[in-house]
């Protein structure tokens, strides 16, 4: 009867060793899915901005009365707004690569071979027979936002400000065209410096929010 009480007990407590990593996977992969879609989004939008910036390119040509000062400024912007897309682009790609390199259960072993904290409160835990309880589950946490500190997060927030920032050069650029071709195709307007003044008040508040 002993044997028999003590071996349910083991068995019971695999079950809940069992349940207990099952739902640790399960709350990774949330984690992953998560950081995938907010990368898939800076991807969507350095796509869209740089979809914009090439319009510009094919279809936004200045007046050729525009003076080569603001013809380079023009050309700088522009070729300034495609490199931050791009650069911003190419580290979400590298992060999403690092995401689909890692399922739930691979990035398990990994926050446990990693985690010395872990090792030995999971050796103590099987040394004792003790069940899993919340300091593994934090320990667990906090091996998984150093992960993330280490492989994603850096490159991460490269990614949103070289996006902020090109989206701010890609207003640069659009206001530049904007300006040149007011000014020159409306050189005789009572109202043109008044209405540039007010173009480039409006654009430096967006860029600034």
């Amino acid at each position: 009867a002993v044997q028999g009480i003590k071996l349910a007990r083991d068995q019971d407590s695999r079950a809940y060793e069992m349940s207990w990593r099952s739902e640790m996977r399960e709350s990774l992969r949330d984690e992953l899915a998560n950081q995938n879609n907010r990368i898939n989004i800076i991807m969507l939008c350095d796509t869209v901005c740089l979809s914009c910036v090439f319009s510009l390119v094919a279809d936004g040509s200045p007046p050729e009365e525009t003076s080569a000062f603001m013809l380079n400024v023009y050309l700088s912007s522009v070729g300034i707004s495609i490199a931050l897309f791009t650069i911003s682009l190419w580290c979400s790609v590298i992060v999403v690569r690092r995401l689909h390199e890692h399922t739930a259960a691979i990035l398990e072993r990994k926050l446990f071979a990693v985690s010395e904290d872990l090792q030995k409160a999971w050796q103590h835990q099987l040394t004792n027979n003790l069940p899993t309880g919340a300091q593994q589950t934090y320990l667990v946490n906090q091996a998984y936002e150093k992960w993330v500190a280490e492989h994603l997060a850096p490159l991460g927030r490269w990614s949103i400000h070289l996006l902020s920032i090109g989206v701010v050069a890609m207003f640069i650029t659009a206001g530049l065209l904007t300006h040149t071709r007011y000014l020159i195709e409306y050189p005789a307007h009572a109202y043109a410096p008044s209405a540039v003044s007010i173009f480039w008040s409006t654009v430096i508040i967006t860029s600034a929010t």
